[in-house]
């Protein structure tokens, strides 16, 4: 399915932020669903959808993986998850979207404490990944309203009695699309590690 969908994408550092601007193309004759739309916690509000966040991981100390996907749940605890939306991609259709990150970048990672030290570091590569899944009859995307802005959110398609314990249904899958990696200079701060 990779090769139906193309992936494009710029960095570029913009005074105190980096701008990261992609594209998705669907070449395929099905939907995708691009699970591009995270949610921020707000003080009294909650979970509210926002667009700009991404996750950030620091690889081998000098790469930067800039990613939008569903974020992987802790295997050591148990957590409640945040909602995370989807953009619906119809086939021949492409998909364009802008982010900023704040600099100097800081590790971010849902459901896992990343305590940023103080101390600042310098990445010298950089790569962008993006997780979709591939529509299937057990599933759709629903449009929802949450804090005033449309959002999709994957829903099952079944009922309790069209799912007998015979005849289980597929899981769903999250595959990702992988940026080439570029050299550029980016300001860190560096994560504290762990005593242990």
């Amino acid at each position: 399915m990779d090769a139906l969908l193309t992936l494009v994408v710029t960095f570029m550092l913009q005074g105190s932020k980096l701008v990261v601007s992609y594209s998705v193309t669907n070449h395929s004759p099905q939907v995708v669903y691009l699970t591009n739309h995270a949610s921020r916690i707000e003080p009294g509000k909650g979970a509210v959808p926002d667009r700009s966040v991404a996750l950030v991981y620091f690889e081998n100390g000098d790469v930067v993986h800039v990613t939008k996907r569903n974020p992987p749940a802790p295997s050591d605890r148990f957590y409640t998850p945040r909602p995370h939306y989807v953009t619906p991609l119809p086939p021949k259709d492409k998909f364009t979207e802008s982010f900023a990150l704040p600099l100097p970048l800081k590790e971010y990672i849902p459901y896992q404490s990343v305590k940023a030290g103080g101390k600042q570091g310098l990445a010298h590569e950089i790569y962008f990944s993006i997780g979709y899944i591939v529509k299937k009859a057990s599933i759709e995307a629903v449009e929802l309203q949450r804090a005033g802005e449309k959002v999709y959110l994957i829903r099952s398609t079944l009922k309790k009695e069209e799912n007998p314990p015979d005849r289980p249904v597929e899981p769903v899958v999250e595959n990702f699309l992988v940026s080439e990696r570029f050299k550029m200079e980016i300001p860190l701060i560096l994560p504290v590690k762990e005593q242990r």
